[in-house]
Formats: structure tokens, C-alpha cells, sequence
């Protein structure tokens, strides 16, 4: 049995009669930045219902500027609701020491 949060969400769903595929279209390490950069290649895909999108903790544990970071979310969110394409977005809160 595959473990990832992808599988195993794919799984549930269709353990409740949802027939969806969920890809993971992250990138391990990834910053804002980074995803902003290739953006249009992960929203290229035709058959995108829905997206889940966690971002941001690498960009806080690099200590990068929460002002940078928020922006960074901004112009990712505006490029998926240009698509129409509804988002779930998951974040964590920094620790104080980062």
C-alpha cells in the first residue's frame, strides 16, 4: 500500500465514491518563489478540478521575508482563480525562532 498523502487521499475518495486521480505536482524543497516560476507548467493540465496547495514553510525555515512570501501566495492563488480552478490553501504557522 503506496503511503503518500496523494495515495491515500485518492484512496479515501474513492472509497467514498469519488473517482478522482490526485497527482502531486510538488517539488520537495520548493520555495514561492520557486512554484511561482512554474506555475503555468503545474496548471497546464486539462482535466484540474481542484488543487490543494501547501506552501510556505520552506520559505520560513530559509528565513526568507514574510512580506516576500506573502506575495509569492498572492500571485499563485490569482493564477489558479484566473483558471477558475477551486483551491484548498494549507499553511502552518512559523515558529517564533525562525
Amino acid at each position: 500500500m503506496r503511503q503518500s498523502y496523494p495515495s491515500q487521499l485518492e484512496k479515501k475518495l474513492r472509497d467514498n465514491g469519488y473517482f478522482y486521480s490526485v497527482e502531486n505536482a510538488g517539488v520537495s524543497g520548493d520555495t514561492t518563489a520557486q512554484l511561482l516560476d512554474r506555475i503555468e507548467w503545474v496548471l497546464a493540465g486539462d482535466n484540474i478540478t481542484a488543487i490543494i496547495l501547501t506552501i510556505g514553510s520552506n520559505d520560513a525555515f530559509q528565513s526568507k521575508n514574510p512580506a516576500d512570501i506573502k506575495a509569492n501566495i498572492v500571485k499563485i492563488l490569482d493564477q489558479i482563480e484566473q483558471r477558475g480552478i477551486p483551491v484548498l490553501l494549507v499553511g502552518m504557522k512559523a515558529p517564533l525562532n525562525l
